[in-house]
């Protein structure tokens, strides 16, 4: 009886352990797709937002959102060579040639912005690195494979998601 009790929670574990792995491997795809297409000026504002961000959100104010999303992504493009100490992404993201995706909670070492996020919903961000894998250029919050903030407003170290 314990032999199966045990195995029993191995497999409860192991198959929620795969399917995390399995939502993190999407969201890492999500976030580089969105990444490598976000000052692509061959790629309407509109497509990008159609296509990464509000995907499973059912919001009488969608229209809405991905109208200001979309116009948010063509006020970062139009500003691109301006460094603007107050807003991520900056003009590094867009002059970074390397897309390296990776889990915010893998490299909370190089996080130097105080997230106005619970532990919970830190999770659910993922972020840009440079080349040199030790400075985070953007970061992006991800729920229900979509992303829902691709920016951040930074103030004295501390940083907020633009909600759209």
């Amino acid at each position: 009886m314990l032999n199966k009790l045990m195995i029993l929670i191995f497999v409860v574990i192991s198959s929620t352990g795969c399917s995390f792995s399995q939502e993190n491997k999407d969201n890492l795809a999500l976030v580089k797709g969105f990444s490598e297409v976000m000052f692509d000026t061959t790629v309407t504002s509109e497509m990008v937002v159609s296509k990464y961000m509000f995907a499973n959100q059912s919001s009488e104010n969608l229209d809405s959102m991905r109208l200001k999303a979309a116009k948010h992504i063509d006020a970062i493009r139009n500003e691109v060579d301006e460094e603007n100490g107050w807003l991520m992404p900056g003009f590094k993201v867009a002059n970074e040639k390397r897309k390296q995706i990776v889990w915010l909670l893998n490299v909370e070492q190089l996080n130097k912005l105080e997230l106005n996020l619970s532990e919970e919903q830190k999770r659910n961000v993922y972020v840009l690195l440079n080349s040199d894998r030790d400075e985070i250029l953007q970061y992006f919050y991800v729920e229900d494979g979509s992303i829902n903030s691709f920016s951040l407003l930074v103030k004295t170290g501390s940083a907020w998601f633009f909600v759209y």
